[in-house]
C-alpha cells in the first residue's frame, strides 16, 4: 500500500517531537565503507494545488556489499533508516513501521507514492576520477551541479526538480563526503566539512 506523499515527507522530515523521544540506532559495522557523504537536504512538491515544503539530513554509507541511508530531522535526531543490498531493499521508522522491497526504487516508489531520485544521488554528485555532468535530464528528472568541492569532479551542491505528474524540487548541499574508490584516492583530500567555511559567529558582549 503507497503512503501518501504528503504524509510520508513530514514523517521523514519534519516530526520533531516524535523524532526526539524515539531515535534509531545506527547499524554497528564492522567493515570499513567505499564511500560516505553527509547532507543537508530540501524538498519543495505540490500537494492539493499548493506548494509544500521539508527539510533533513542525509547520511550515505557505502560498503563493498550494501549501503546505509540514514534519515534525520534538521537536528539530527535519526528517525530513519534504510538498507540497500544487491537482493533487497528495507526501510526501518522511528515508529517501528518496516517496509521491504526488491530494489531501491520500489522502496522509494512505496514510501512516497512516486518516484524520487535519491536512489540516483550517487550517479549525480560524480567520482573523483571521472568528469563531472554539470546539467543533465534523465529519467524526467532535470539536474544541476550548483558547486563542486577542490575536486570539480565532486559536487557539493545539487538541484534537482520535475514538472510532472506532480511539481517537485530536491535541493541537496553536501557537507563532507569521502571517496575510496582506488587505492590512489586520498580521501582526506575530499573531506570538506561546510562549517569550516561558514563565518565564526562572534562572542557575545558582556
Amino acid at each position: 500500500m503507497k503512503l501518501h506523499l504528503q504524509r510520508s515527507l513530514l514523517i521523514l522530515f519534519t516530526l520533531y517531537s516524535l523524532a526526539a523521544c524515539t531515535t534509531l540506532k545506527p547499524i554497528e559495522r564492522t567493515e570499513s565503507s567505499t564511500f560516505n557523504m553527509d547532507a543537508r537536504m530540501a524538498i519543495q512538491f505540490q500537494e492539493t494545488d499548493s506548494d509544500k515544503n521539508s527539510s533533513g539530513k542525509l547520511r550515505w554509507e557505502e560498503y563493498p556489499s550494501s549501503t546505509d541511508i540514514t534519515l534525520s530531522t534538521p537536528f539530527g535526531n535519526t528517525i530513519a533508516l534504510i538498507h540497500i543490498t544487491p537482493t533487497q531493499a528495507s526501510y526501518k521508522g522511528s515508529d517501528g513501521s518496516v517496509v521491504i522491497e526488491d530494489t531501491a526504487d520500489e522502496l522509494f516508489y512505496r514510501l512516497f507514492g512516486m518516484d524520487l531520485p535519491i536512489a540516483n544521488l550517487r550517479d549525480w554528485i560524480g567520482t573523483p576520477n571521472q568528469p563531472l555532468t554539470k546539467v543533465r535530464d534523465e529519467n524526467g528528472w532535470h539536474v544541476v551541479v550548483t558547486d563542486t568541492f577542490a575536486n570539480p569532479n565532486l559536487a557539493r551542491g545539487l538541484e534537482v526538480s520535475r514538472t510532472s505528474p506532480k511539481a517537485l524540487s530536491l535541493y541537496v548541499s553536501i557537507e563532507n563526503r569521502s571517496d575510496n574508490v582506488a587505492a590512489n584516492t586520498e580521501p582526506a583530500a575530499n573531506e570538506v566539512n561546510l562549517d569550516d567555511l561558514l563565518p565564526k559567529p562572534k562572542p557575545a558582549q558582556p
